[in-house]
């Protein structure tokens, strides 16, 4: 039996500014990896390639404003810098935000993505974990600068996933 303490990260991640600022140069559109055409199978020539010809839906995965940042700080300590330090959630959110918008043209441009979708486990049985006006706050604006630009590009169906009760977040 194996059991996960959920107030805890599942591995070592954000912590405070310190770790965010140790991490937060890996956030690069230049990245060799974002695009692997240096890899001999399964590059990203021969995914594009793959997909032309398809008979199934795609869909390519946005970033996650809340729930992937929880899960590297841990719940309790999340919770604790949307008090104490939410500009710096807000940061990586950002930062986030942005590396999407410099990566997701090439993506968009180069294959007809059907569906672009976001996961964020935001939620439980009786409501989300963060206030609806926190939410219009602080997630919103992204994921509209985001969907918007996918919808320039074609794209027709943006889908969000979450775990539990998330109506109070629907407008």
């Amino acid at each position: 039996l194996t059991t996960c303490d959920a107030n805890m990260p599942s591995a070592p991640g954000i912590r405070n500014r310190a770790d965010w600022e140790a991490l937060r140069g890996h956030f690069r559109a230049d990245e060799p990896t974002r695009f692997p055409d240096h890899w001999d199978v399964d590059n990203w020539a021969a995914k594009v390639a793959r997909w032309k010809n398809r008979d199934h839906v795609l869909q390519l995965r946005g970033p996650s404003m809340i729930g992937a940042i929880k899960e590297m700080m841990g719940f309790a300590e999340y919770c604790i810098m949307l008090y104490e330090d939410r500009a710096l959630i807000e940061e990586i959110m950002e930062t986030q935000t942005q590396l999407a918008l410099d990566i997701l043209g090439r993506a968009f441009t180069e294959v007809d993505f059907d569906v672009f979708h976001f996961w964020e486990d935001i939620a439980y049985c009786n409501g989300p974990i963060l206030s609806p006006e926190m939410f219009e706050q602080i997630a919103v604006p992204r994921y509209k600068r985001l969907t918007n630009f996918a919808k320039s590009l074609g794209v027709e169906v943006c889908s969000v996933d979450s775990d539990g009760d998330i109506r109070k977040l629907i407008p």
